[in-house]
């Protein structure tokens, strides 16, 4: 068995992988129904849609296989993302590179392989969809312009999936964002009538100075007539009908206040 190599751009390429969050997510629909297309239109009883990390190949979707996973050095879809086309062994059997491999010499027996590099739209090989048999073949033409249209299909939608993810993220950020405006508002409003209010009090208290001080001032002069000798009534109607005046003033600013 020969391990393929380390690709040149590996740190960009796992970048790329990370990036879409999708390792070690649960089963999708839509993906599994791409690997069982591929499964359809190759004749193949084994069909994964492949992720290779720093150091194994998982499996975002599988028909005919049970494992989730398996290590990076044995897989078939390492060697496979070293290039943009269809990586097909005819016969594992007869490939020094495979012949070893456990899963050819045990389960699941892999005589037959084909997969086609997932290649994100910075031009990055991330993992593969690949079919897989127990007896030596070859893929047709049509198998294989099917399968490089499913692949495709994959990269569009580990890309919707990651819009899909930025679009809720941003989402969240406007509502955060909107909750603090709000708050701001809401703050400024609060102060703003706390000044109104402020201002309100202070012209109250000198419209209700003068009248109140009138009122102040006509008593006193009340209160010396009544204890004087010289009392006259024309002069106690007069205030009197000065802190009527006072009074009715007062109540129509109370009223306005209301």
């Amino acid at each position: 068995m020969i391990a393929s190599k380390i690709p040149s751009n590996e740190c960009d390429r796992l970048k790329d992988l990370f990036e879409y969050e999708v390792l070690d997510t649960p089963p999708e629909g839509n993906f599994d129904d791409l690997a069982s297309l591929a499964s359809h239109i190759c004749e193949a009883p084994i069909s994964l849609i492949s992720l290779v990390d720093e150091n194994r190949q998982w499996f975002k979707a599988r028909v005919g296989l049970e494992v989730q996973q398996t290590s990076r050095e044995l897989s078939f879809c390492s060697h496979a993302i070293h290039g943009t086309e269809i990586f097909e062994i005819p016969n594992t059997l007869v490939d020094d590179r495979f012949k070893n491999n456990p899963l050819v010499t045990s389960e699941p027996h892999i005589r037959f392989y084909a997969g086609i590099p997932l290649v994100t739209p910075r031009g990055y090989a991330i993992g593969t969809l690949c079919v897989i048999d127990k007896i030596p073949r070859r893929l047709s033409e049509n198998q294989k312009r099917g399968l490089r249209t499913l692949a495709r299909q994959v990269v569009d939608l580990l890309e919707l999936r990651l819009s899909n993810k930025n679009i809720t993220a941003l989402n969240e950020n406007l509502t955060q964002a909107n909750r603090r405006i709000n708050q701001q508002q809401d703050a400024l409003v609060q102060s703003a009538k706390l000044q109104t209010m402020g201002a309100m009090s202070s012209g109250i208290c000198y419209e209700l100075g003068n009248p109140l001080s009138g009122i102040d001032g006509r008593l006193k002069m009340l209160m010396d007539a009544v204890g004087s000798d010289g009392f006259e009534k024309n002069s106690f109607s007069e205030n009197l009908i000065a802190i009527d005046k006072n009074i009715r003033r007062i109540e129509r600013m109370v009223k306005t206040l209301r």
